[in-house]
């Protein structure tokens, strides 16, 4: 799926800066504690698919929990983080 990106898809990387420069899928970055403050800059549709990634998952988990809070119910964190993702 993340490969074929179709335009329902939106890959969120809640990783800091120095973590996506050394390695990413071409995510959209914002590193887990500002995500707050820039949910703004997440699809207007609240029904989009939201793959939301960190290094080995904890991040992403919580950026989940925060994401259907508010609103945001298709949002999934991907298992094991990009380590895990790395290694398919």
């Amino acid at each position: 799926m993340i490969a074929e990106k179709p335009h329902e898809l939106f890959i969120l990387d809640v990783r800091n800066p120095s973590e996506y420069r050394e390695y990413n899928i071409n995510g959209y970055l914002i590193p887990f504690m500002d995500l707050p403050a820039r949910l703004h800059e997440l699809p207007t549709v609240k029904d989009t698919f939201i793959v939301v990634h960190c290094q080995h998952g904890v991040r992403s988990h919580h950026a989940v929990e925060f994401l259907r809070h508010e609103g945001y119910l298709n949002s999934y964190s991907l298992e094991g983080g990009i380590e895990a993702f790395r290694n398919l």
